[in-house]
């Protein structure tokens, strides 16, 4: 039995890969490039062997160990978007296959199923360069059935949540930015379970008030804080630890002006910064800063990239103010940082790594 799904984006792309990738087809569409909205791009054809439908007896509890949510039509399209940097969802089905039979039976797709963009074209994009020509390859998949279930789970859940923050980004930019924290996130919690002693990270995370506390002259009261707030400490320090870890290389087009200093300490304070605004959003309704939530412009004639950070020293918009030292970078800046992170994470799963050493508690 078989099929083939229709994978939309707003990218264009060349070459397409007919072998390889085991019951898999990824066929180019010939479509035009740079369309005014999304199209098909690629025909993903799937071919399975299915068993007799069995009742699930004698389960207690649910499972949700090999749980991403998707179909495998979405599996596959976030993969190859999170591969390549671009947009890609799929549609409904247009083919069914019977493979015993000879048969191939085209079919109407659901229009509900089709991926709508939202996005004003009088406005700049929030994620410059999406809107490209790339190329699919063989190798962006050829290993992906050599990783270990688990390893594959959350391959595909941060690889989803990425594509949730790249087709959200122009409309909604808000819910990108979360999207995208919590892609790493995700890898992250595969990437390393523990993260070491609760009062290191206090003293880590929170200098300032880790000196506070010591000036109490109660030299408890640190570790203690430190055991208190263990949960949100440790989940802020995975987050750092994994970009960190595993930060790309800055963006090959830079601005002239309104740089983001691209050092370890620099960006550790701005990973720490937008790890607090996505728990204020999640938890108080806060937004994300809204000046984070503009597009980027480009400040001179000189320059081909826009700015990476929002300019001025005090910004004040819809109710809100914030310093400059609060507003850390662009969006699109952030894109580049999660997607160069989660592509070398990927690299180590496939070399079979992908996790780290366990921090020494002291």
């Amino acid at each position: 039995m078989g099929e083939e799904t229709l994978l939309y984006s707003d990218a264009h792309m060349t070459d397409e890969v007919r072998e390889g990738w085991g019951p898999y087809q990824a066929m180019n569409t010939i479509g035009g490039g740079y369309q005014p909205a999304c199209v098909p791009v690629l025909c993903l054809r799937a071919m399975w062997h299915s068993e007799p439908w069995r009742p699930q007896l004698g389960v207690t509890r649910s499972d949700t160990t090999n749980y991403h949510g998707g179909s495998s039509e979405e599996e596959i399209a976030a993969l190859i978007g999170l591969a390549l940097k671009i947009r890609l969802r799929p549609g409904g089905s247009t083919r069914f296959i019977d493979v015993e039979k000879g048969i191939e039976q085209p079919r109407t797709e659901n229009p509900a199923q089709i991926p709508q963009l939202m996005r004003d074209p009088r406005s700049s994009p929030m994620i410059p360069g999406l809107e490209k020509t790339t190329r699919i390859t063989r190798e962006i998949l050829v290993d992906y059935p050599n990783l270990s279930p688990s390893a594959a789970t959350a391959l595909v859940r941060a690889a989803r949540l990425f594509q949730n923050g790249l087709w959200l980004a122009d409309s909604v930019p808000n819910e990108s930015w979360l999207m995208f924290v919590s892609s790493v996130e995700v890898a992250a919690v595969y990437w390393r379970d523990e993260v070491g002693d609760p009062e290191a990270l206090i003293r880590e995370l929170e200098p300032e008030w880790a000196a506070r506390l010591d000036r109490t002259g109660d030299p408890t009261v640190t570790a203690d804080m430190g055991k208190y707030w263990k949960r949100l400490l440790r989940a802020t320090a995975r987050f750092v630890d994994f970009i960190i870890t595993h930060l790309p290389d800055p963006p090959v087009e830079r601005p002239t002006m309104s740089r983001v200093e691209w050092t370890e300490e620099v960006l550790r304070k701005a990973m720490k910064k937008i790890y607090g605004y996505r728990s204020d959003a999640l938890h108080s309704g806060i937004p994300f800063p809204a000046p984070m939530r503009l597009p980027p412009v480009t400040a001179t004639h000189e320059d081909k990239a826009p700015i990476e950070r929002p300019l001025g020293l005090t910004t004040g918009s819809q109710g809100g103010v914030w310093v400059r030292d609060d507003l850390p970078l662009f969006l699109h800046v952030f894109v580049h940082i999660v997607h160069g992170a989660l592509l070398k994470w990927w690299n180590e799963l496939k070399e079979g790594r992908g996790k780290a050493e366990p921090k020494a508690k002291k």
